[in-house]
């Protein structure tokens, strides 16, 4: 072991020293690089998701009024159930015939 100006260097040149320090680095460096690509990569696929569930939804809702307004359910209950959810709401404008206030207890649309 060879002690040059308070640090131990194992008897490795001074110049090899500076080399590995360099090359980890720049090792980290690359390794962060990879990481953040990833992260940003999970963050795009999960935007992606969002949309697609927010898209299949609105899709839901809107089949959801077609079929009320096809088979209103004062006159056929029971055609469509999927405004029976709870904490479903009608959008503006819209009837809130077979829809179930927030906190309210489900009641049969007849």
């Amino acid at each position: 072991m060879t002690r040059r100006n308070g640090d131990l260097t194992w008897g490795i040149p001074e110049e090899s020293t500076e080399a590995l320090i360099r090359n980890q680095f720049i090792t980290d460096i690359r390794q962060e690089a990879v990481f953040e690509q990833l992260v940003r990569r999970e963050l795009a696929n999960f935007e992606v998701a969002h949309v697609e569930a927010q898209e299949a939804e609105q899709t839901e809702a809107a089949l959801c009024l077609m079929r009320l307004d096809r088979y209103p359910p004062a006159t056929s209950p029971g055609q469509c159930g999927c405004c029976r959810r709870k904490h479903t709401k009608p959008r503006a404008g819209q009837p809130s015939v077979g829809y179930v206030a927030e906190g309210a207890q489900q009641q049969p649309l007849s």
